[in-house]
C-alpha cells in the first residue's frame, strides 16, 4: 500500500512539473521594431563585423573584407574566405573544410546569402570559437542561403 502511494505521489508530482514547465519561459526576448536594428552592412562599418548564428555555425563578416566560419561545437564545417557585397546580398568565395576531420584540400566555393536586419543581440561572456575573444556580440537575424556552388579560384 505504501509503495503504492509512493509511485502515485512522484508520478503526480512528474506530471505537475511537466506540466508547469509547458508555461514557464526558456528564452525570454523583447520584441524589437525593424527600426532598432541597422543593416548588417551599416554594423561591419561602425563596429568593424558582424558575427550570427545558425545554432549550430558562427558566421564573421569582417570590415576589410574577410569571412570566416565555424562551428559552435568542437567539429563541423569551417570557412575561410572573403566576402563582398552585390545590392543586398553577401557574396562570399572561399576554401571549405571540416574541423577536426578529413577535409579535401581545395574544396573552394561561392557562397551567396541574404542576410535580414538584426533582430536581436546575444553578448557571449565566455571564450568563443569565433576568435578567442570573451564578450563577443552575436546577433539574431534571418537568413538564407540563395547560391551556393564549386569554383576554380577564390
Amino acid at each position: 500500500m505504501r509503495r503504492q502511494s509512493l509511485r502515485l505521489a512522484l508520478t503526480l508530482l512528474a506530471f505537475v512539473i511537466g506540466f508547469a514547465a509547458l508555461f514557464y519561459p526558456i528564452f525570454i526576448t523583447q520584441a524589437v521594431a525593424p527600426a532598432d536594428y541597422k543593416e548588417p552592412a551599416q554594423i561591419i562599418q561602425q563596429e568593424g563585423e558582424f558575427i550570427f548564428t545558425d545554432g549550430s555555425s558562427f558566421y564573421l563578416l569582417k570590415r576589410d573584407g574577410t569571412f570566416r566560419s565555424g562551428p559552435l561545437g568542437l567539429s563541423g564545417r569551417e570557412i575561410e574566405g572573403t566576402w563582398k557585397q552585390k545590392d543586398n546580398l553577401f557574396v562570399i568565395e572561399g576554401r571549405w573544410g571540416w574541423m577536426n576531420g578529413l577535409s579535401a584540400e581545395n574544396d573552394l566555393r561561392r557562397m551567396v546569402l541574404y542576410i535580414g536586419a538584426p533582430t536581436s543581440i546575444e553578448t557571449v561572456k565566455r571564450p568563443s570559437l569565433v576568435d578567442g575573444r570573451m564578450d563577443v556580440k552575436i546577433y539574431k537575424c534571418y537568413f538564407e542561403v540563395e547560391e551556393l556552388q564549386k569554383i576554380t579560384k577564390p
